[in-house]
Order: C-alpha cells, then structure tokens, then sequence
C-alpha cells in the first residue's frame, strides 16, 4: 500500500511537471527582490560549492551559478529539472548539475556543500523538520543556508485561511509555517540566524491561480472561501475586490540567512545521522592499489594503457553504487581481491579498464576531476538515464557530443558519444 508520504510526493511531480514552464516564465519566481536578497546575503566569493533545494524553474541556482564555484540544482520533479535546464543553457550556463532529489531525504553526503538554498517551496514539505535535519547533514560546518517562504502569522484562525486557500488551489500544499516556529526549528538543528526580514507580498489572484490550475471549478472554489471570509481576514489579508471579482491578496514571506555553527549535540546529531541514508563518518583506509615493476627495460619502459580510474564515496556507498552504476550506467561488477574486501567499496569493469568505487571516511565529492565514459547510442542512453531521473546536462563541443550528470555520492561525471570521441 502507498504511504500518504508517497502519495504526497507523487502528487507533487504530477502537479509541477505538468506546469513546469509557468514555473519559469512566472515573474514572481524569475526576478523578485528576495532572489537578490537572498543571493546577497549569502555573499558567495566564488569558490564555494552550492546547492539548491527544490530549484523548481531554477532561478536560484541561476543566480548562484554568477558567484558561486560550482552549483547542483535539486528537485523532486524530473520535468521541473529539464525546463530549468534548458532555461539555464538559454541564459548561457552549461556548468550547473541536475540532480533528482527528496528535500526530505537529499541524495548527497555527509557535508558536501558550502551553500545549501530552498526558496518558496518548504509549504510544500510534509515533514519540514526532516527537511531541515537534510540540510544540515549536507552542509558544512560554517557553511551558509538561504532560505525564504511564505509564512502564516502566529494567529491559527488567520494561519488557517490563508493554509485552506493554498490548498484549495494547490492540493499539493502543506501548510505555511509561522516565522516563530521557523525559528525554532533552525535552533533546535544547529542553524544560526545571522539575518533575516519579512515583508507583505500582494498575490494578483489570477495570475496566482493561473500557475496552480486552470480549472474553473476550482478557481471558484477558491473564490468563494475568500469571499465568504469574516471581514477581519478580509482585512487581515488586504483583499481587493469588485463584488465577486478578487483583484488580488497580501500574505507574508520570510528570508533568513543562517550558518551552521559547529558540532550538534549527541541527540541531535543521532537523528542527522539516521536520516542519512546509512551513511556514517567510522575510521577507515582508503583502498590503495599497489604494483611492482620490477625487472623493466629502462629502454622500453614506459606507460602503455589505463588500468583503471578510482572515484572517492563515502562509507556505506556500495549499494547506491551498485545501484547506479551497476544497474542504471550497465557497467559489469566484479570482485575485489579478498584482501581489499574489508575496506568497501565495490568494482566495475569497463571494457578493457575498471571502475573502482572506494571508501574515503573524509569524503567530498570531486565536483570538477571527472572520468568520461564513451557512450554508443548516445541519446538512447542519455535519455534512458533522464527516464530514471537521472538528468544528463548537455554542453556539446564542435565535434563532440557530450553530458555531465553526478553519481549518488555527488561525484561528477562526463559522458561522451562514441562518434567523434577521440581526445576532446
């Protein structure tokens, strides 16, 4: 039986991938005053390594990608992604990943991130606490959260209106939370607020409803309940109407930069790890390879081929490494020497060399060194891959067909098509 969680999320991917472009092209989502506030506070130098949660059109992780290092846009609706992409590229910028994701249960490691961002999307987050365990999973100690959405007011016959309209126009709404408990959840996970604001943000309703839906009956829905509202919502919420025609309504977002701090305490830190994906920080070597080359010929000495390339993962990697390389790239395992087996990780082979995934306990994942794997039927595979949610961001080369996707682990990677591969 599917779960309610399941159910939610399901919904949620129906709803914006069939409306992803409004998403894009809206203007609320494209420009605004808080995306500049937002990347202003952040104040990136250039060398840091960004995330953005639930990017929706990807405005954020386009602002981003101008004074960041690298960017990784996240979200939990593959068609959302690939409008966001095309936007990007449209934009000039063929640098920043694409990564289907969970915000309740994001697919990077342990502190890969010196910017996590979400914007006008936690109201869609059953679980916002979870949300906010993954954030500071991901992010590094000192590293910076950016964070802005609507927001009830502490009032619960007010935070109900305003809940109940979001809902009626967007079942896939949650619940706009107030800046109080905000801010209590960014305490209690080690999230130090080191600036934020809030301010009154008038919703022009047909626009509003447009991007949710264009279903009369459920615009009139929505209609009425403002309407039929008790005239100190009405007031609450500065509604503009002309008899049944509402011209527009106000509520409030909030922005808040925070830092993580340092360590958590043994609780907190406990429930982190638990939401982890399994993934744990136990000390352990990395896998080292070691040959002898005695006896050679100084006269005919000399490298001749690739034995194999080595790509870092964090302890507790080898089933989404199995998974994804295994079963999703179709790359054949094969065993390690008994005497390596202890250390982790797991092997590949990949036509005459191998791919070996090894335990680093300090893992980072290597968002610029990359292996390249040469691709026969190139869009049959990177489509293949697109359908299981992977995205394979395109950045062709005259003469050279070529993506770049990440691994589980946030490791980049580069596929190139077999025709015209040759030493690019």
């Amino acid at each position: 039986m599917i779960s309610s969680d399941e159910k939610q999320k399901q919904a949620i991917v129906q709803q914006f991938g069939s409306r992803a472009e409004r998403y894009v092209t809206s203007p609320s989502h494209k420009g605004g005053g808080d995306l500049a506030r937002l990347i202003e506070g952040l104040a990136p130098t250039g060398a840091e390594c960004a995330l953005d949660v639930a990017t929706g059109g990807g405005h954020v992780a386009l602002a981003l990608a101008e004074r960041a290092g690298q960017v990784v846009a996240s979200d939990l609706t593959p068609a959302m992604l690939a409008v966001a992409r095309d936007y990007a590229r449209s934009q000039g910028h063929t640098d920043i990943l694409y990564v289907t994701g969970d915000a309740e249960s994001l697919p990077f490691a342990d502190e890969s991130f010196d910017i996590v961002t979400c914007r006008i999307a936690a109201h869609h987050f059953a679980h916002p606490r979870q949300f906010l365990s993954e954030v500071v999973r991901v992010l590094r100690v000192g590293g910076r959260f950016g964070f802005t959405d609507n927001v009830s007011p502490d009032d619960p016959a007010e935070a109900e209106f305003i809940n109940v309209a979001e809902r009626l126009r967007d079942p896939t709404h949650v619940w706009c939370h107030s800046i109080r408990n905000w801010c209590d959840w960014f305490e209690q996970y080690g999230l130090q607020i080191q600036w934020q604001e809030h301010w009154h943000k008038t919703l022009a309703f047909d626009e509003w409803m447009a991007r949710a839906t264009d279903d009369v009956e459920q615009r009139a829905r929505v209609a009425r309940h403002v309407l039929d509202a008790h005239s100190t919502l009405i007031e609450t919420f500065l509604v503009e109407r002309d008899g049944d025609y509402i011209s527009s309504l106000t509520t409030t977002q909030w922005l808040a930069i925070a830092t993580k701090e340092g360590p958590l305490s043994e609780r907190t830190e406990t429930e982190l790890r638990s939401r982890s994906h399994g993934i744990s920080n136990p000390a352990a070597e990395q896998a080292v390879r070691a040959e002898a080359m005695a006896g050679v010929d100084e006269r005919t000495s000399g490298i001749v081929g690739l034995d194999h390339v080595q790509i870092a993962a964090p302890p507790g990697c080898e089933g989404p490494a199995r998974r994804f390389y295994g079963e999703l790239l179709g790359l054949k395992e094969i065993p390690k020497p008994r005497e390596l087996q202890a250390r982790g990780g797991v092997w590949f082979q990949c036509q005459a060399g191998q791919l070996h995934i090894g335990v680093e306990p300090a893992f980072r994942p290597a968002v610029k060194a990359h292996p390249a794997f040469i691709v026969s039927g190139f869009d049959a595979y990177c489509e293949r891959l697109e359908k299981s949610g992977v995205v394979a961001v395109r950045d062709d080369l005259p003469g050279v067909r070529r993506a770049f996707l990440q691994d589980p682990f946030g490791n980049r990677l580069e596929l190139v098509d077999e025709v015209g591969s040759h030493g690019h």
